[in-house]
């Protein structure tokens, strides 16, 4: 027998409230997403126009003492926007380091093999230190003039990407010796590698308040039927759960969900289908008006 229960989460989970708490925030992406490009370019184009860019800032680059030589750049793991570390990250870093090395006029490229065993010298806590404030300590250990950074999030169906090229040397803020925001292209290739559900790289929900904070109720749920546990899953005895995070609105729908974490296909297909369709009595603020809500709701699936 297989089961399925379903029910909201803690709202600890909820996002931060944004917006003025005197209305209800109009539903609409941030504004950096609203900052790329509608039109997505090729990962190879890309690389190409990057290696032209940098061969060209970077001709007679001089070091501190003054000298003139090729500064080396080493290339991070790309990190996502909204979530940990992800191989898919060390994926592109790779691909675009091999490009940029075999480009190179006026800088040289780091094997990123080296970055390994500093990464493992330092016993960081986790990879997501790299996609924080780690990546400078790294790029100076791998004996780099200039480190490659760079974040990622699902637009549709392309890859948002922000790209910077800093100075390995000082941590003091100083303008980027290259800095890109495309919309690239998302190949088969790819795609392969992404490792997880495109979606869950998206970027945040539209704006909403988080319930329980600054007097905003939290949603109550009015009619929420547990999702059906999928003839696939059940055969398979598949067991586990599936997180969402909705977005509640005033009238108490479901205006947007957001899969944060996967179990199986199909499960997960059950359980978005399902949740998007649940009523709730919705949130309210310090006033009474009911608010649109960031919520997280989780789906368990026993399979007996």
């Amino acid at each position: 027998m297989a089961q399925a229960d379903a029910g909201p989460m803690r709202p600890g989970g909820a996002l931060p409230a944004s917006g003025a708490a005197s209305q209800p925030p109009q539903k609409m992406q941030p504004r950096w997403v609203r900052s790329y490009p509608s039109t997505p370019v090729e990962l190879t184009k890309l690389e190409q126009d990057m290696a032209a860019a940098l061969n060209a800032r970077l001709a007679g680059w001089k070091d501190s003492s003054g000298a003139t030589r090729k500064p080396k750049i080493v290339v991070l793991d790309f990190c996502p926007e909204e979530t940990q570390w992800l191989e898919f990250g060390a994926w592109l870093a790779d691909n675009v380091s091999a490009k940029l090395s075999r480009a190179s006029q006026s800088f040289e490229v780091i094997d990123r093999v080296q970055l390994a065993p500093i990464t493992a010298s330092r016993r960081f806590g986790s990879k997501d230190e790299i996609c924080s404030h780690k990546g400078r300590e790294v790029a100076q250990a791998a004996g780099a003039d200039l480190f490659l950074t760079a974040k990622f999030v699902a637009l549709d169906k392309d890859l948002g990407v922000t790209l910077n090229v800093l100075r390995a040397s000082t941590a003091e803020l100083q303008p980027p010796i290259y800095f890109v925001k495309p919309r690239v292209a998302m190949s088969g290739e790819m795609a392969a590698h992404v490792g997880v559900p495109f979606d869950s790289l998206a970027p945040p929900l539209p704006d909403a308040y988080s319930p329980g904070v600054n007097g905003v109720s939290l949603p109550k749920c009015l009619h929420c039927p547990a999702p059906p546990f999928s003839p696939e899953a059940r055969k398979k005895k598949i067991s586990g759960v599936v997180v969402m995070l909705a977005l509640i609105t005033g009238d108490g729908r479901v205006g947007d969900l957001k899969l944060k974490k996967s179990l199986e296909p199909s499960l997960d297909e059950s359980a978005m289908e399902t949740v998007s369709t649940w009523r709730f009595e919705p949130a309210r603020d310090a006033d009474g008006v009911p608010v649109s809500v960031h919520f997280p709701i989780e789906v368990s699936f026993r399979s007996n």
